[in-house]
């Protein structure tokens, strides 16, 4: 069985990386999703976000600040956590415990 690649994947090693994450001291860079102003414009051709959104209180700033850092025809993978079957969905910016 042939594996079969999407055209927008390149093969192509990338000629740097970045990783980054607000709290953890592992990465290259802690950086803030809302606040990139560390970052040049159109810098990166993918950028990914695994389950980050939800825990940034201004996710509308983190999405213009991916767009501005992403450059033309760049991409963003952006997972959320999801539940299926609930009945109705709720965003409440009063809450903000870090631990239940």
């Amino acid at each position: 069985m042939e594996l079969q690649v999407p055209t927008w994947v390149h093969s192509d090693v990338a000629e740097s990386n970045l990783t980054a994450d607000f709290t953890r001291t592992d990465v290259d860079r802690q950086l803030d999703l809302s606040d990139l102003s560390a970052l040049a414009a159109e810098t990166f051709d993918l950028l990914s976000a695994c389950d980050v959104l939800e825990h940034v209180p201004d996710d509308h700033r983190a999405m213009r600040e991916i767009h501005r850092v992403l450059r033309r025809g760049g991409y963003a993978i952006l997972t959320v956590p999801q539940q299926d079957g609930l009945a109705e969905t709720f965003e409440d910016a009063t809450i903000t415990a870090t631990k239940l």
